[in-house]
């Protein structure tokens, strides 16, 4: 089946299929996961892929690096609301090969 990420989050049953494939970058990344979550399911026991297909060096794909880093910064400002301490390194989360060279990466000294 072919159909948009905005047309898969909207409350379409993909149930059994073990592969997304994501052709358009949108600027809601829940939408995003919604799409992905709806291949899952009760009684669901493949496993499932997603794959992002973006041109390099296009407006989708510094759309993408945008969305990828504001992701990024989402979780590491839940960690350190769920965290009590100050101390702890949250960066393990991410890696140079998952943050693109385009996208501004989070350091320690960003950290507070």
């Amino acid at each position: 089946m072919l159909t948009s990420t905005k047309a898969c989050s909207k409350g379409i049953s993909l149930v059994g299929s073990s592969r997304v494939v994501l052709l358009d970058v949108i600027w809601n990344p829940s939408a995003e996961r919604q799409a992905i979550s709806h291949v899952f399911g009760i009684g669901q026991e493949t496993v499932v892929y997603a794959y992002h297909l973006i041109t390099k060096g296009t407006a989708e794909g510094e759309k993408f690096c945008k969305q990828i880093s504001v992701v990024a910064e989402n979780r590491i400002l839940e960690e350190m609301a769920s965290r009590e301490t100050s101390g702890i390194c949250l960066i393990r989360y991410f890696t140079s090969q998952r943050i693109p060279m385009q996208s501004r990466a989070v350091t320690e000294a960003a950290i507070p």
